[in-house]
């Protein structure tokens, strides 16, 4: 998802009798003046400041071989510009120069993308004390722009308006401030203060953790499993649906057994070892869904193709992982699952790629 900003002005007491509502008035346009700054850091993209390469400004930055971009007070930031109308291809121009230590800007891409801007005008109330807005739209399509950017700061600010009656209002406008209903609710960043722009739509970026899980190995298919007595208690078992072959394995619970052999309609068949059950002593049946029947390889030498390990647990989790961990954090995590996973150091390999942005 592309990030969206946007910055400007709401204002109120402010005559739009001349105007219609929802649509752009030049006489209101006219009537702002003053001049602005605009900064952007890369350095503050990312989920989480303690963890840099949560920062998927930087990781595109460093993957395109551009450099320079530490900010500073003085630094990052656009060169004044007057707050009017016309000012989409002025603010697109400044912002895709935007430039840090170095002398690139790292607001552009090697194909040219930075930013889209937009304007938003129109009248949100028509009276002799009506309400408007001015505002423009800062879509952020460059690949250097990745996830979760931060918002675009008024560094410097003196806009206001020729009729000093007008008032400025809150980055947010809602209904009982604002009519028809259509207009029930508007934000913008304040162009007249110092501050952020008001984020319109999030940079998508993973957050939180994941733990990976490891099942031992196994082909198998699960399986709804009755146990009963033929000639030794637990000795036979009939599975609906499935037609079991000789020589197959099958779990049951927490035990393996191998089928020795099968009635012709392959749903009865008898187990090696017999499974044990209070239930079947007793004479009864034992009946479970926690079964699976099929092979099993997590050690070939075993007779039933299974390691201690797997006959212990079926089921290892990593510890917790993060979207901003380093391949080789991930890497650690996961042959930290020492029972299952081969300690060797080419056992497991860990990649990250980095894909453009819409």
């Amino acid at each position: 998802v592309n990030p969206v900003q946007i910055i400007g002005a709401i204002i109120s007491n402010v005559d739009t009798l001349s105007c219609s509502t929802g649509a752009a008035c030049s006489t209101i346009e006219s009537g702002f003046i003053g001049q602005f700054k605009l900064q952007f850091d890369p350095n503050n993209c990312g989920t989480n400041s303690e963890y840099s390469d949560s920062n998927m400004c930087k990781a595109a930055l460093d993957e395109l071989g551009i450099t320079g971009y530490d900010c500073s007070s003085t630094s990052c930031s656009t060169s004044y510009m007057h707050f009017n109308g016309n000012l989409e291809a002025e603010l697109e121009s400044q912002l895709c120069g935007l430039k840090g230590s170095g002398t690139t800007s790292f607001m552009t891409d090697k194909s040219n993308k930075c930013v889209y801007v937009s304007k938003i005008s129109h009248a949100l109330e028509v009276s002799l004390s009506g309400v408007y807005v001015l505002a423009y739209n800062v879509t952020f399509v460059g690949d250097t722009l990745r996830g979760k950017i931060p918002p675009l700061y008024v560094l410097f600010s003196n806009v206001s308006y020729v009729n000093k009656a007008v008032t400025f209002l809150s980055r947010t406008v809602s209904n009982g401030v604002i009519s028809p209903a259509s207009y029930a609710s508007m934000s913008v960043g304040d162009v007249s203060a110092v501050g952020d722009a008001y984020i319109s739509v999030e940079g998508s970026q993973p957050d939180g953790v994941i733990a990976l899980e490891y099942t031992c190995e196994s082909r198998s298919t699960p399986a709804n499993v009755t146990v009963m007595t033929s000639k030794i208690f637990g000795d036979t078992i009939f599975v609906p649906n499935l037609v079991m072959k000789i020589y197959q394995f099958i779990r049951i619970s927490t035990t393996y057994h191998q089928i020795v052999n099968v009635t012709s309609t392959g749903d009865y068949a008898t187990i090696s070892p017999v499974y044990y059950s209070a239930s079947l002593s007793a004479g009864g049946i034992f009946a479970t869904t926690d079964a699976e029947y099929g092979t099993f390889s997590s050690d070939p030498t075993d007779p039933f193709g299974v390691s201690e390990a797997c006959n212990n647990q079926r089921v290892y989790a990593t510890s917790s992982i993060a979207p901003f961990d380093k391949p080789i954090d991930m890497q650690v995590k996961i042959k930290a699952l020492s029972e299952v996973i081969n300690d060797d150091p080419s056992s497991i390999v860990v990649q990250r790629s980095i894909f453009p942005s819409n």
